[in-house]
């Protein structure tokens, strides 16, 4: 699978998740009991206010009544807002997690073990992980590396290291993370053997994954405000990031459809944000 054709997929996929999302929140969510109920509460609370300005006992222990007999329906409404969230998360792990499985970016990661045994590729037994690996094959260009410590089969430290292999082009991304660990050079040729040395302050094992020179990004039209983002690095982060867009979509050709349909029924009105008070 090429990677162009992947990032489509996950793309539709992010759609798709975002559509089959709003239509589960359509179709478990009373929407008409929930602005009830809502409104119900604030216009009760409206008037707990105005009888308690006037210490009006006798009204405020009616208010107090009607309050205690709509908290059900409250927590009625609450649960099965929990109901439609548990729904929606599922469908989200089963849509990311396959999203994860099938990225050919990850696919072809070689799985590396680093060692202190004072054997092969480790000179001696001082507490310094050491790991090699003969690069015969892969993508020219920028590749990289993570190391992770792990300290009773707990991450306690990592470390994302870049070289280059076959191929020099841009300037070198800096390495990130906190476990001291570091490569001989940057630039690697076919047939030399890649060493990485970590140094954990405390760990009883040490990982390596080398990502073969492929790697899921997409570079943004723009760059997002704040942040300063213009690159989504991760099959899972661009499934995220489309379906948050997705969603906002959605959620504004849902509204813009209701008013319309508002406008096209003689009579209707927009419910109001404030109920009248009670005369």
């Amino acid at each position: 699978m090429s990677f162009d054709f992947y990032v489509i997929i996950v793309t539709l996929a992010a759609i798709t998740y975002s559509a089959i999302a709003k239509v589960v929140q359509e179709k478990l969510t009373n929407k008409k009991e929930m602005e009830g109920i809502q409104l119900e509460s604030k216009k009760l609370g409206d008037e707990y206010k105005e009888a308690s300005k006037r210490n009006d006992k006798i009204k405020i222990d009616e208010i107090t009544k009607k309050q205690m007999a709509l908290f059900p329906k409250m927590t009625g409404m609450m649960f099965g807002q929990l109901k439609v969230l548990a729904v929606v998360l599922l469908v989200f792990f089963t849509f990311s997690w396959a999203v994860g499985y099938f990225d050919p970016t990850v696919k072809d990661d070689i799985n590396l073990d680093l060692n202190d045994n004072g054997q092969d590729c480790d000179e001696t037994k001082d507490g310094v992980f050491s790991g090699c690996y003969k690069l015969d094959g892969g993508a020219e260009g920028e590749w990289n590396a993570k190391v992770e410590a792990f300290q009773s089969q707990q991450k306690s430290s990592d470390k994302l290291l870049y070289f280059f292999f076959n191929k020099n082009s841009n300037s070198l991304q800096k390495s990130s993370g906190n476990l001291d660990a570091s490569l001989q050079k940057e630039l690697y040729t076919t047939g030399e053997v890649l060493k990485i040395i970590a140094k954990p302050e405390k760990a009883d094992s040490v990982k390596a994954i080398l990502d073969s020179g492929t790697t899921f990004y997409v570079d943004l039209p723009f760059t997002i405000p704040i942040v300063e983002v213009k690159r989504i690095s991760g099959s899972y982060w661009w499934f995220i990031f489309v379906s948050v867009i997705s969603s906002l979509v959605f959620s504004f050709i849902i509204s813009r459809i209701r008013k319309r349909q508002q406008k096209q029924v003689p009579g209707a009105k927009a419910p109001s944000a404030t109920p009248k008070q009670d005369e």
